[in-house]
């Protein structure tokens, strides 16, 4: 048995130097990411490895292009990508992909003014492969950036070093990850760029999606979110929250000096639950609190403070209850 497997061993560092072998891994290494993307990439070079039976890909400049009429710049830049297949059995040609290293990618998103995107369509051969039927034991992004650019709505966002890494587990058929990015900026029409930063924890199972942590900060704010998704089709949400907003901050984006200025403190629980008879906005269920120590409000009406707010909240079929509301103003206390 041993014999056998030096022999292998052998033949397969023997089949390395053949530049047909190359394609053929090349080939598995494609045939994987276009069954995950339905979308066909374009490669300047590219080198094979092998480390026992797991042979791996270094693709170097890959590149996806946009849809016509808008192919330039391309969607997708990759400077370096790394595909790890392990080989289960070379007699029956069975093999998942083992890693998928993807190093500063760069992706360009356009909407414009009719609606149209350089989004390119994806092939849909009639059968579709699940994510979950690919099983890629590991992946892994750095240097990441985004642009996305809505001529429609006048939206503008990038997002700078962004980093992605998931771990499958064949078991339960589930992934687990992380995902995050810093100096995040969006901007709508002439509002002022809101910057930002976010850090994500998932997992997720065909059936099921769990945020264990979410959170985005932004100066002195932050919101925080963990829930659950259930059913992609027709989805049913849970979640939970906390937010603390700089008030202050709010003012300068929306350029709105009637704001207050302090810092404002939301939590509670959301639900949704989809219903094809209902719009969205109806089918959205919140329940909360918030609160607030001091608010100072400057108006040319108005030069006061605001000190102990408290208010209890809820929205249902779309309507806003609020209750329990208490505030001390210029001294006094008002309860409703």
């Amino acid at each position: 048995m041993a014999t056998l497997v030096v022999i292998a061993s052998i033949g397969i560092v023997a089949l390395l130097h053949y530049g047909a072998f190359h394609q053929y891994v090349l080939r598995i290494a494609r045939k994987k990411l276009n069954a995950a993307t339905g979308i066909e990439l374009r490669i300047r070079d590219f080198s094979v490895h092998l480390s026992g039976l797991s042979p791996s890909v270094d693709m170097y400049d890959v590149v996806i292009e946009g849809a016509p009429p808008y192919q330039t710049p391309p969607l997708l830049q990759v400077e370096h990508l790394r595909v790890g297949i392990q080989i289960v059995s070379l007699m029956s040609r069975k093999w998942y992909l083992k890693d998928v290293v993807i190093d500063h990618p760069i992706v360009l998103i356009s909407v414009a003014e009719d609606g149209t995107t350089n989004l390119p369509p994806t092939k849909n051969s009639g059968q579709s492969t699940s994510l979950f039927d690919l099983g890629i034991r590991h992946i892994m992004l750095g240097q990441g950036e985004l642009y996305y650019n809505d001529q429609k709505s006048s939206l503008d966002a990038d997002l700078q070093d962004m980093e992605f890494q998931s771990s499958f587990e064949s078991g339960p058929r589930r992934y687990s990850g992380g995902f995050s990015y810093k100096d995040g900026r969006i901007r709508f029409q002439n509002l002022k760029p809101v910057v930002h930063s976010l850090q994500a924890e998932f997992e997720t199972t065909p059936d099921t999606f769990r945020l264990k942590r979410g959170t985005v900060s932004s100066g002195a704010s932050r919101f925080s979110v963990s829930g659950t998704l259930n059913d992609y089709v027709h989805p049913k949400v849970s979640a939970t929250y906390q937010t603390s907003l700089d008030m202050g901050e709010l003012r300068q984006i929306l350029k709105d000096a009637t704001l207050p200025v302090g810092v404002v403190k939301l939590a509670g629980s959301a639900k949704y639950e989809s219903d094809p008879k209902k719009p969205a906005v109806r089918s959205v269920a919140l329940d909360g609190n918030v609160t607030s120590n001091v608010l100072e409000i400057h108006t040319p009406q108005i030069n006061t403070l605001v000190r102990g707010l408290s208010a209890r909240y809820a929205v249902q079929n779309g309507d806003l209850e609020v209750g329990d509301f208490g505030a001390q103003v210029l001294g006094g206390r008002g309860d409703v």
